[in-house]
Order: C-alpha cells, then sequence, then structure tokens
C-alpha cells in the first residue's frame, strides 16, 4: 500500500472525528468493533492487489495500558491485474484475480492512557491469512489446448502488528482507524487500512 494512500485515509479518519465532543476516557472493559478495511497484496518481484472488505475485533483491557483481542477480517471484493504482452504468460492468458478470503489473529494491545477522549494504541500478535490466486486463460481460440485455469492458495501466517487510535465520541462508543501488516514473507506482504466504530461494555 503506498505511502500517500495510507496517510490520506489517516487525514481522512482524523476529518471524520475533528468536531467530536469530548467524551470520557477509555477505560478498562470488555470491546467490540466493526467496520471497513481497504487492503494491498504486495507480491514480490509482482503485481499488487487491492481490495476492500469487512473487519472487526473483540477483547478486553486489564489495565489502562495492557489488553488481549482477537481479530477477523474477510474480503468482499476482488482485484485483477491484466498480464503484461510481452511476457510468455500472455500467450496463453489474460490476466490474474486476487481474493482476500480472511485474515484471524490474536493480539496483546499496548495502549498510552491519559485523561482526554484520545486513545492511541499498538497491538502485536501472530495471524492466518487466506487467499487465491487465479490465472485466467485465454478464449479457446487464441490459447494452447493445454492452457487450464490456475488457482494458487495463500494461505500462510506470521507475526502480525497494528497501530492505530481510538477517539471517544460519546460514553463507551469510539472511532477507530489503524493500520495492520497481517504478512510480511519473503514472497508477498499483506496489510490493510481499517475504519470502524468501537463498543466497550
Amino acid at each position: 500500500m503506498e505511502l500517500s494512500k495510507k496517510i490520506g485515509l489517516i487525514a481522512l479518519g482524523c476529518a471524520i472525528t475533528f468536531n467530536a465532543h469530548a467524551a470520557s476516557p477509555w477505560e478498562n472493559k470488555l470491546f467490540l468493533s466493526g467496520g471497513v478495511g481497504y487492503s494491498t497484496l504486495d507480491v514480490d518481484g509482482g503485481p499488487e492487489f487491492d481490495t476492500y472488505g469487512l473487519a472487526g475485533k473483540f477483547g478486553v483491557r486489564f489495565t489502562p495500558y495492557f489488553g488481549l483481542e482477537t481479530r477477523l477480517a474477510i474480503g468482499v471484493t476482488e482485484d485483477s491485474w491484466t498480464i503484461p504482452s510481452n511476457t510468455v504468460a500472455s500467450d496463453d492468458y489474460k490476466d490474474v484475480d486476487m481474493t482476500h478470503e480472511y485474515s484471524i489473529g490474536q493480539y496483546v494491545v499496548l495502549g498510552y492512557a491519559n485523561s482526554s477522549s484520545f486513545y492511541p494504541y499498538v497491538s502485536l500478535g501472530y495471524a492466518a491469512t487466506g487467499g487465491k490466486l487465479e490465472l485466467n486463460p485465454k478464449t479457446k481460440e487464441n490459447r494452447n489446448e493445454e492452457a487450464r485455469k490456475v488457482s494458487e492458495s495463500l494461505d500462510d501466517s506470521d507475526f502480525s502488528y497494528a497501530f492505530g487510535f481510538n477517539l471517544v465520541v460519546q460514553k463507551d462508543i469510539a472511532v477507530t482507524a489503524e493500520y495492520i501488516s497481517y504478512l510480511d514473507t519473503h514472497d508477498a506482504d499483506f496489510s490493510s487500512f481499517y475504519v470502524g466504530l468501537t463498543h466497550q461494555f
């Protein structure tokens, strides 16, 4: 995901909450969050795919500085990359489709407690991500008979981290914005920007 996109999305999240009235600080309670995510799969030495999805998390803050949470994200769109005409694969194949199926992980949450309605935090954990790449052949008239649709699994797991903030807009309700790195391997990087609402109870 390009840095300019990250900065723009963070600025959008700040703009949405800029006029929020002061509220009580985030407390030590159970919490549940839901929202939307914009995700990027960056294949090493290959294309970049962008998808949108739904995401959520639930957990508990034990102290003003420490908590645990579980995260789940699913993709709802797919992205396609057209194979360049100057490559060997373009003789039989036209494009590659990428689908994000799920990401799930467990995290430790380290927050900065203060008396204001703004609560920044970092989450550190381990996540599993599933998806697939599909190589689509050209029409039968424009390819070899042996060319068939090829599907490759993207299932993997890795150390994962996130950083973001909660901005309390009224009692027990906050706007949440964060950046999450689900996967960072030699083959590919998968990350997401998330905006949602969090309720504590």
